[in-house]
């Protein structure tokens, strides 16, 4: 996959949640733009929500 800073990606993110019940995990899928390639384990990536994600390589669903 040839990725670069400001490509629009569908990526899962992975979120870990750990209450009274125990530990969990969940995936929700999100779109967002690339701001950062560090490499591939270190992809930086912004939503409409101005939230920033670091993902790895093999999270990233489709390049838009």
């Amino acid at each position: 996959m040839n990725l670069k800073h400001g490509d629009y990606v569908r990526f899962v993110y992975r979120i870990r949640i750990l209450d009274n019940m125990g530990a969990y995990s969940m995936n929700e899928e999100r779109t967002g733009e690339i701001i950062r390639i560090k490499d591939e384990s270190s992809i930086y990536v912004i939503d409409g929500n101005d939230d920033t994600y670091c993902i790895g390589l093999s999270e990233i669903i489709e390049v838009i």
